[in-house]
């Protein structure tokens, strides 16, 4: 909700004297019920959008580490894309957040520890700080909203997940040191096991979301039972974390970067606002069920427009 009533007053106020606010609001609106009829637009649109940047970078750039780059942030928006596409369709999205959102944060506190790797180099203290104060909160976050919740088959699914990245990790590392070894790869092997290791949990983040929401297209899932204030609890930390991780590995880093590296910071501009929208739907359909049905533009004209009649 972006303010009080009297600041909605204000932008509902100048309706009686012209028509041009009701023309605006109609406008909106049409926007509105396009965009519910379609709810792959926005991700897909997102998604493009980021394609178009890989494509861009790999064929006209010589610039090994920005290529990787925005091919791993393309590769986690994938997952997101497609649950901000179907979830709104879903019956129990509540029923759903529960069951997978304790998986999605034990993976990011796994994939974070798994950053401290840098602090064997110099010169990264900012990402050292991100990684920590991630780690910790990712861990409030999973005793404050998914202690009671979670089961010892949530913690062997995380297991599984981190093992294969791991074992992919290994294997990766093993073939790239092999193919330099005749130019003298001189890597440290362990580190860069433990960094690729990190970046494939992380793409495999959300793969538990993605999971629980497919099976509940293809089958009828009777609604898990869980008490209103358990759901809240766990709406509240899974959208506090994730909101607030990624306004720092996102957002902040953006801003930072912006000026020397301005494909890098519209990439994780795109990946915030596709999160971003995860996110506020699943805490919105717990607190507000009646208007979780809405993507970002229609939620922003809301919070403006919501109680403005036409």
């Amino acid at each position: 909700n972006f303010g009080s009533s009297s600041r909605r007053s204000q932008f509902c106020a100048p309706r009686s004297a012209t028509n041009s606010p009701d023309m605006f609001s109609e406008a909106m609106w049409r926007m509105q019920s396009m965009l519910r009829k379609n709810s792959m637009l926005l991700p897909g649109v997102l998604l493009l959008i980021s394609s178009i940047l890989v494509l861009h970078e790999h064929m006209t750039s010589d610039r090994l580490d920005l290529r990787t780059f925005l091919t791993l942030v393309l590769a986690t928006m994938v997952p997101l894309a497609y649950i901000d596409s179907v979830i709104s369709s879903r019956s129990d999205p509540t029923g759903l957040l529960v069951n997978f959102g304790g998986r999605v944060l034990l993976l990011h506190v796994c994939f974070l520890l798994l950053r401290f790797r840098l602090f064997w180099y110099p010169g990264v203290f900012y990402l050292n700080l991100q990684n920590v104060i991630g780690f910790f909160c990712g861990s409030a976050a999973l005793l404050i909203g998914f202690l009671s919740l979670l089961t010892m088959k949530d913690v062997q699914y995380v297991a599984v997940i981190v093992a294969f990245a791991i074992v992919a990790a290994i294997s990766t590392e093993l073939v790239t040191w092999g193919l330099h070894l005749a130019r003298n790869y001189r890597r440290e092997l362990t580190l860069e096991i433990l960094g690729t290791s990190s970046e494939y949990v992380e793409i495999l983040a959300f793969v538990p979301a993605v999971w629980t929401v497919f099976i509940t297209g293809r089958k009828d899932a009777a609604p898990m039972q869980v008490r209103p204030e358990q759901a809240k609890a766990a709406a509240l930390a899974f959208f506090t974390f994730l909101m607030g991780f990624y306004f720092l590995e996102d957002a902040i880093t953006a801003v930072f970067t912006i000026r020397e590296d301005t494909v890098a910071a519209f990439a994780h501009v795109l990946h915030f606002l596709l999160l971003g929208d995860v996110s506020t739907f699943l805490v919105m359909h717990v607190f507000n069920p009646d208007k979780a049905n809405m993507t970002v533009l229609q939620r922003m004209s809301d919070a403006f427009l919501g109680d403005c009649n036409v």
